[in-house]
């Protein structure tokens, strides 16, 4: 059996069609900073169908409200807050 490539991301872009949701993993190293926000280097693509997505969002949700119940919470940049804050209000 292969080895699994391991790899470290810091960025992801996400696009989402009817029938699957596709999720880049990236690197955003200073340069590309300089390029512009979009601008950064692809490591890994992942798609997925919109349950599956769910499912992980709600995995990760669970694992996220427990690291933050024993360790604290996790802080976001405010400008990205507001972001997130936005793009999700129903």
């Amino acid at each position: 059996m292969s080895e699994i490539p391991f790899y470290y991301s810091n960025i992801v872009g996400i696009v989402m069609s009817q029938n699957d949701i596709t999720l880049d993993f990236g690197y955003k190293s200073p340069e590309h900073s300089k390029e512009g926000p979009e601008k950064f280097e692809i490591k890994a693509r992942v798609s997925m169908s919109p349950s599956h997505a769910k499912h992980m969002l709600l995995i990760l949700k669970d694992l996220i409200d427990k690291y933050e119940g024993a360790i604290g919470e996790i802080p976001l940049e405010k400008d990205k807050k507001a972001q997130y804050d936005e793009m999700f209000k129903k």
